[in-house]
């Protein structure tokens, strides 16, 4: 299968459309989102200091975050997080 002039030169632009536009918009988008991770992990070590029962999932494994979810519209990030129960002692509401 043969290219013609025209599909040559719609996937230069299609080449030179992403190479300009997508990559640099992908790597600002990358930049952003591991700035707000390095703050959001620094706030989550902070509750887990002052509540030893709540532990963040969100940790980074070579440059990638897991336990993040991103949705586009609204722009969300969800961090699931574990909160463990201290089991309750009946015997001491009861004195």
């Amino acid at each position: 299968m043969t290219m013609t002039s025209s599909q040559s030169k719609l996937l230069l632009q299609l080449n030179k459309f992403y190479n300009e536009r997508v990559q640099s918009r992908r790597a600002s988008i990358a930049k952003n989102m591991r700035d707000v991770c390095a703050v959001v992990q620094d706030v989550l070590k902070e509750v887990e200091t002052q509540e030893p029962r709540f532990v963040s999932s969100l940790t980074e494994i070579n440059g990638h975050y897991e336990g993040l979810q991103v949705c586009p519209l609204p722009l969300s990030m969800l961090i699931p997080h574990k909160v463990h129960h201290l089991k309750k002692d009946h015997n001491s509401e009861h004195r």
